[in-house]
């Protein structure tokens, strides 16, 4: 994770290729890639299939979604600070980048970048991602677990040093979040708790807002220290 290496995965993914980067925990490692191909590829699955994208700039997001600006407020608080992954839709106007990730003017999105790979985020600005793991199988929680997944064939950023081995980590809970609601689609670390409740688990994420928006907390900025404003074309 030192500068070497950051820089040999930048030179990989502007290649084309898929490299496995750390999330911060409870979350695992995930192959990134410039392309949504690359990625389903290596994890062996359809290379049309839709991929999921990793945001370095919730700003870049905010204005397409379509959504009331409550709702916004909430989505990103969750991807920010729960780091649970969205839903999301988009407005007809949203920019190609986004909706290249898109299938029925929806996206699944992320904002949860380690703080030790804002080299990356301020680079590529977004990553098309995916669990590190092959399809169907078990996800990589280790630098040593995603090496063996892919056999040593994808560049591995370790990040295990920073962070957490003491709890349990694994793939995010995805939220679908609509005007009328939200609605969990997919099961994670992120409402393991709760994971037989999910309207358990949304009051929850709903309290915790609350609370965090009457401290002032619940702004558009991460636990990174990443800019989270619009970037420059």
């Amino acid at each position: 994770m030192r500068a070497p290496g950051l820089a040999q995965a930048a030179a990989a993914l502007h290649d084309g290729d898929a490299v496995v980067i750390p999330f911060p925990s409870p979350l695992p490692y995930a192959v990134a890639a410039t392309e949504a191909a690359a990625v389903n590829q290596a994890k062996g699955r359809p290379r049309d299939q839709p991929c999921g994208m990793l945001l370095a700039a919730a700003g870049d997001l905010v204005p397409h979604l379509d959504l009331d600006p409550a709702t916004i407020e909430l989505s990103i608080w969750i991807a920010q600070v729960e780091q649970a992954n969205l839903l999301v839709p988009l407005r007809p106007d949203a920019p190609r980048w986004l909706r290249r990730g898109s299938a029925n003017n929806r996206v699944g999105v992320a904002l949860a970048w380690l703080a030790q790979t804002r080299p990356l985020a301020r680079e590529f600005g977004h990553l098309f991602v995916s669990s590190a793991n092959r399809t169907g199988g078990p996800v990589g929680v280790t630098a040593p677990e995603a090496d063996a997944i892919f056999h040593g064939r994808r560049l591995v950023l370790n990040g295990d040093p920073f962070r957490d081995a003491t709890t349990a980590r694994g793939s995010a809970t995805i939220v679908d979040v609509q005007r009328s609601g939200l609605r969990v689609v997919r099961d994670g670390i992120n409402n393991r708790s709760l994971a037989a409740d999910h309207a358990a688990y949304l009051h929850n994420l709903h309290r915790r807002f609350a609370a965090a928006r009457a401290s002032g907390a619940a702004r558009m900025v991460d636990r990174t220290g990443l800019d989270h404003s619009p970037r420059q074309a």
